[in-house]
Protein backbone atom coordinates (compact mmCIF):
# COMPACT_ATOMS: atom_id res chain seq x y z
CA UNK A 1 0.00 0.00 0.00
CA UNK A 2 2.74 2.44 0.98
CA UNK A 3 4.67 1.72 -2.23
CA UNK A 4 1.56 2.38 -4.35
CA UNK A 5 0.87 5.66 -2.55
CA UNK A 6 4.47 6.86 -2.88
CA UNK A 7 4.71 5.92 -6.55
CA UNK A 8 1.34 7.59 -7.34
CA UNK A 9 2.78 10.77 -5.84
CA UNK A 10 5.73 10.57 -8.22
CA UNK A 11 8.10 8.52 -6.07
CA UNK A 12 10.29 8.98 -3.03
CA UNK A 13 12.09 12.31 -2.96
CA UNK A 14 15.82 12.15 -2.28
CA UNK A 15 18.02 15.19 -2.75
CA UNK A 16 15.34 17.05 -4.70
CA UNK A 17 14.77 14.21 -7.18
CA UNK A 18 11.90 11.67 -7.10
CA UNK A 19 12.51 7.95 -7.48
CA UNK A 20 9.95 5.16 -7.99
CA UNK A 21 9.99 2.59 -5.21
CA UNK A 22 10.19 -1.15 -5.81
CA UNK A 23 10.30 -3.70 -3.00
CA UNK A 24 12.25 -6.96 -3.11
CA UNK A 25 11.30 -9.42 -0.36
CA UNK A 26 13.14 -12.54 0.82
CA UNK A 27 12.39 -14.94 3.70
CA UNK A 28 15.32 -15.53 6.04
CA UNK A 29 13.45 -18.40 7.77
CA UNK A 30 14.60 -16.98 11.14
CA UNK A 31 17.99 -18.65 10.47
CA UNK A 32 21.41 -17.01 10.41
CA UNK A 33 22.59 -18.89 7.29
CA UNK A 34 19.37 -18.08 5.41
CA UNK A 35 19.68 -14.41 6.35
CA UNK A 36 23.16 -14.24 4.83
CA UNK A 37 21.96 -15.99 1.65
CA UNK A 38 18.86 -13.78 1.36
CA UNK A 39 20.93 -10.62 1.84
CA UNK A 40 23.42 -11.75 -0.79
CA UNK A 41 20.58 -12.42 -3.27
CA UNK A 42 18.91 -9.07 -2.57
CA UNK A 43 22.16 -7.23 -3.27
CA UNK A 44 23.66 -9.26 -6.14
CA UNK A 45 20.56 -10.45 -8.02
CA UNK A 46 17.77 -8.01 -7.12
CA UNK A 47 20.26 -5.11 -6.98
CA UNK A 48 18.66 -3.37 -3.99
CA UNK A 49 20.22 -0.09 -2.91
CA UNK A 50 19.27 -0.58 0.77
CA UNK A 51 17.97 -3.38 2.99
CA UNK A 52 15.40 -3.06 5.79
CA UNK A 53 16.00 -6.08 7.98
CA UNK A 54 16.44 -8.67 9.26
CA UNK A 55 15.06 -7.77 12.65
CA UNK A 56 16.52 -10.25 15.15
CA UNK A 57 20.19 -10.20 16.15
CA UNK A 58 20.65 -13.86 15.22
CA UNK A 59 19.97 -13.01 11.57
CA UNK A 60 21.24 -9.41 11.61
CA UNK A 61 24.80 -10.41 12.53
CA UNK A 62 25.50 -12.44 9.35
CA UNK A 63 23.26 -10.28 7.13
CA UNK A 64 25.08 -7.19 8.38
CA UNK A 65 28.41 -8.71 7.47
CA UNK A 66 27.19 -9.40 3.91
CA UNK A 67 25.64 -5.94 3.50
CA UNK A 68 28.74 -4.21 4.84
CA UNK A 69 31.04 -6.21 2.55
CA UNK A 70 28.93 -5.12 -0.44
CA UNK A 71 28.75 -1.52 0.88
CA UNK A 72 24.95 -1.68 0.86
CA UNK A 73 23.11 -0.02 3.79
CA UNK A 74 21.19 -2.39 6.07
CA UNK A 75 18.87 -1.25 8.88
CA UNK A 76 17.72 -3.68 11.56
CA UNK A 77 14.66 -2.61 13.49
CA UNK A 78 15.24 -4.46 16.75
CA UNK A 79 18.61 -6.19 16.68
CA UNK A 80 19.95 -5.38 20.14
CA UNK A 81 23.23 -7.31 20.01
CA UNK A 82 26.19 -4.95 19.41
CA UNK A 83 27.78 -7.24 16.76
CA UNK A 84 25.68 -6.32 13.67
CA UNK A 85 26.91 -2.71 13.66
CA UNK A 86 30.35 -3.05 15.28
CA UNK A 87 32.96 -1.78 12.81
CA UNK A 88 30.36 -1.88 10.02
CA UNK A 89 29.71 1.60 8.63
CA UNK A 90 26.92 0.36 6.31
CA UNK A 91 24.85 -1.33 9.05
CA UNK A 92 22.42 0.52 11.34
CA UNK A 93 19.84 -0.23 14.02
CA UNK A 94 16.71 1.55 15.21
CA UNK A 95 16.79 0.51 18.88
CA UNK A 96 18.95 0.25 22.01
CA UNK A 97 21.77 -2.27 22.54
CA UNK A 98 21.64 -5.21 25.00
CA UNK A 99 24.42 -3.65 27.07
CA UNK A 100 22.23 -0.63 27.94
CA UNK A 101 19.19 -2.28 29.60
CA UNK A 102 21.17 -5.40 30.49
CA UNK A 103 23.82 -3.60 32.52
CA UNK A 104 21.71 -0.76 33.90
CA UNK A 105 19.97 -2.76 36.67
CA UNK A 106 23.33 -3.51 38.29
CA UNK A 107 23.47 0.11 39.46
CA UNK A 108 19.88 0.09 40.68
CA UNK A 109 19.31 0.09 44.42
CA UNK A 110 15.70 -0.19 45.55
CA UNK A 111 14.76 1.51 48.82
CA UNK A 112 18.37 1.55 50.05
CA UNK A 113 18.73 -2.26 49.76
CA UNK A 114 22.28 -3.28 48.88
CA UNK A 115 22.49 -6.53 46.95
CA UNK A 116 25.16 -8.84 48.39
CA UNK A 117 25.12 -11.67 45.83
CA UNK A 118 24.37 -11.61 42.12
CA UNK A 119 21.99 -14.08 40.54
CA UNK A 120 20.35 -14.41 37.17
CA UNK A 121 18.42 -11.27 36.31
CA UNK A 122 16.37 -12.84 33.56
CA UNK A 123 15.53 -16.53 33.36
CA UNK A 124 13.86 -17.88 30.27
CA UNK A 125 14.81 -19.58 27.03
CA UNK A 126 14.13 -16.68 24.68
CA UNK A 127 17.01 -15.04 22.81
CA UNK A 128 16.43 -11.41 23.82
CA UNK A 129 16.37 -12.02 27.59
CA UNK A 130 19.37 -14.35 27.26
CA UNK A 131 21.43 -11.53 25.72
CA UNK A 132 20.27 -9.07 28.35
CA UNK A 133 21.11 -11.54 31.11
CA UNK A 134 24.60 -12.06 29.71
CA UNK A 135 25.28 -8.31 29.70
CA UNK A 136 23.82 -8.00 33.21
CA UNK A 137 26.12 -10.75 34.48
CA UNK A 138 29.18 -9.25 32.74
CA UNK A 139 28.50 -5.81 34.24
CA UNK A 140 27.72 -7.30 37.67
CA UNK A 141 30.99 -9.23 37.76
CA UNK A 142 32.97 -6.19 36.59
CA UNK A 143 31.56 -4.12 39.48
CA UNK A 144 30.92 -6.71 42.20
CA UNK A 145 32.92 -9.87 41.51
CA UNK A 146 31.67 -13.35 40.53
CA UNK A 147 27.94 -13.90 40.19
CA UNK A 148 26.12 -17.13 40.83
CA UNK A 149 24.45 -18.45 37.68
CA UNK A 150 22.58 -21.48 36.39
CA UNK A 151 21.45 -22.75 32.97
CA UNK A 152 18.94 -20.50 31.20
CA UNK A 153 16.08 -23.00 31.14
CA UNK A 154 16.64 -24.34 34.64
CA UNK A 155 15.08 -22.98 37.78
CA UNK A 156 17.32 -21.05 40.15
CA UNK A 157 18.64 -22.97 43.15
CA UNK A 158 16.17 -23.06 46.04
CA UNK A 159 17.29 -21.56 49.35
CA UNK A 160 15.38 -22.65 52.45
CA UNK A 161 13.73 -19.72 54.15
CA UNK A 162 11.92 -19.32 57.44
CA UNK A 163 9.05 -16.96 58.07
CA UNK A 164 8.60 -15.56 61.58
CA UNK A 165 5.38 -16.74 63.19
Amino acid sequence: MWVEDVNKAGGLEVGGKKYKVELAVEDNEAKAESAAKATTKLITVDEVIANRGPQASKQAVPAGEVANNYKTPLISGWSTNPKPTKDRPYVFRACFLDDFPGAGPVDLRLGGIQVQEGGRALRCGQRLPKGLAEFFQKDWEKKNGPARSWPMKASPPRTPTSVPS
